[in-house]
């Protein structure tokens, strides 16, 4: 530690003979710039893993996620036509064929088809990575003015009970919406409406919107939440 380096650069003073300080003076700059360029190594390190992190999905657009948090919330309908899904989240057909390319390209869901149909599969390991520590990189969140609008994050009616301070909740913005507070961009313009026709894509989408914009806490719960849907399959099948 640097501790343990001062106390080394104390011996290498005591060392050397009074008249030698040019020599003492040089040993002990090398030390001082190991000592900087171990800081500077650690510091560069956790930009690394931050930059690594946002670009493993440099493909991956706003609406991929609304496309693959609607097949989370109904997992249960793999063979679900594309649509429906464009129909349910006023996307084109074509916006949807697109998503869900790109998300299986990234490994987040597989395609295989099925006579006439496709089965799209959630990649649960993927999705829980890319949701709980890539999103708030790949979308950070975008705040604006206040506006009335849908509330998302720890403002939503699903979200898990928590104390909230004397800063207005984040909202949507949308003229259909009954709430005042602080304007949260979505991940895609028709999340609000998607939303609206459908309280589990509003409760999965509020809970990426806490991982993306909510404080430690809401965070943690808003993760808690997330692998609870993940493993929703996984456990009744256990049982």
């Amino acid at each position: 530690g640097r501790h343990r380096q001062h106390v080394v650069l104390r011996r290498n003073v005591d060392q050397f003979p009074r008249g030698d300080l040019l020599q003492c003076f040089m040993q002990c700059l090398g030390l001082s710039l190991v000592v900087i360029m171990q800081e500077l190594l650690l510091l560069y390190s956790r930009i690394a893993n931050i930059v690594y992190t946002a670009g493993r999905w440099p493909m991956v657009k706003g609406q991929d996620v609304l496309i693959l948090l609607k097949l989370l919330a109904h997992k249960d309908e793999p063979e679900i036509p594309f649509h429906r899904l464009a129909s349910e989240l006023e996307m084109s057909p074509a916006e949807v064929h697109q998503g869900i390319r790109r998300a299986a390209q990234a490994g987040l869901v597989t395609v295989t088809p099925k006579g006439r149909k496709q089965r799209k599969e959630i990649n649960k390991g993927a999705l829980e990575e890319f949701l709980l520590h890539a999103a708030r990189y790949v979308f950070p969140p975008v705040h604006g003015p206040i506006s009335r609008g849908t509330p998302t994050g720890y403002a939503a009616p699903s979200f898990p009970k928590i104390a909230a301070g004397d800063e207005m909740p984040p909202v949507w913005p949308d003229p259909n919406g009954t709430v005042r507070g602080q304007s949260f961009d979505p991940l895609y313009r028709s999340a609000p409406v998607a939303a609206r026709r459908d309280p589990l894509l509003y409760e999965l989408l509020a809970l990426v919107d806490a991982i993306r914009g909510g404080k430690a806490r809401e965070r943690e719960l808003a993760e808690v939440e997330l692998l609870r849907h993940l493993n929703r399959g996984k456990q009744s099948a256990r049982k």
